[in-house]
């Protein structure tokens, strides 16, 4: 996986996230217009992978266009760090996940299926997570010892870079969906696979806020397994009834 992009050097936390243009308006007219801006370029970048015709050419096409990618969202991220106010963060990257998430479930079984698109949507639900946590983050950062701050950074890194390249596959089956264009199975496998980043990208989350935990450490390497099995099984669940409700309604 490319590099991933560096965060404010104030902060030792990820300042990645996840944005849609209408949520993007929460911010003031000109970082907003930046952000949405930002957001077209990045639909043009990500475009180029959902005409993608096989395996081959989605990966090499990948490799191509994740530095632009990256670049943009950095853009995107800055923008955002404008400011202080942390709740119109929280807003914007809930609101932007649960609309993508509608819109895959709108759209996208008719073109996909239901599996892949629960695939799709357990992702996005589970960068939702990943992102509650660097909320938590945020606001326990003063919890943080100075020991730990080498520690931190990595695992900052590692979120960015997980984020992000869950972030691209997400974006790619959206423009895919919305524009219609032709995918083979495998194409749609490859983008799949690349979205699970998000469980990892929560993974380094988590783990950034267990260093602004006092605990025993044989405490934590008890618990680990069994909250990740936790947070799969709870988003997947969530999901199932998600669905159930709506096929309900629809049968009315």
């Amino acid at each position: 996986m490319a590099e991933c992009l560096q965060y404010e050097a104030s902060s030792s936390t990820p300042d990645v996230l996840f944005v849609r243009p209408k949520q993007a308006r929460l911010l003031h007219r000109g970082p907003a217009r930046i952000v949405v801006t930002a957001l077209g370029e990045i639909d043009v970048v990500v475009t180029q992978l959902a005409h993608c015709q096989s395996k081959a050419q989605f990966v090499k096409t990948r490799d191509e266009i994740f530095p632009d990618y990256l670049n943009l969202s950095y853009i995107i991220a800055n923008s955002f760090s404008i400011t202080r106010d942390r709740a119109i963060r929280q807003a914007a990257v809930g609101e932007s996940i649960l609309a993508v998430e509608r819109f895959f479930q709108a759209s996208g079984i008719a073109r996909f299926g239901a599996e892949s698109i629960r695939e799709a949507v357990f992702c996005l639900d589970t960068l939702r997570r990943a992102y509650k946590l660097v909320d938590t983050i945020y606001a326990r950062n003063n919890e943080l010892s100075d020991a730990m701050r080498d520690a931190d950074r990595k695992l900052a890194t590692s979120f960015n870079g997980s984020a992000l390249w869950a972030q691209l596959h997400l974006d790619c089956l959206r423009v895919i969906i919305a524009k219609h264009t032709v995918q083979d199975q495998d194409v749609i496998d490859e983008i799949l696979q690349g979205s699970r980043l998000s469980v990892m990208a929560y993974s380094f989350a988590r783990q950034g806020v267990e260093l602004r935990t006092r605990r025993e450490s044989f405490l934590l390497d008890a618990t680990r397994d069994e909250e990740d099995k936790g947070l799969l099984d709870e988003s997947f669940s969530d999901y199932v009834e998600h669905e159930s409700s709506i096929d309900a309604e629809s049968q009315r």
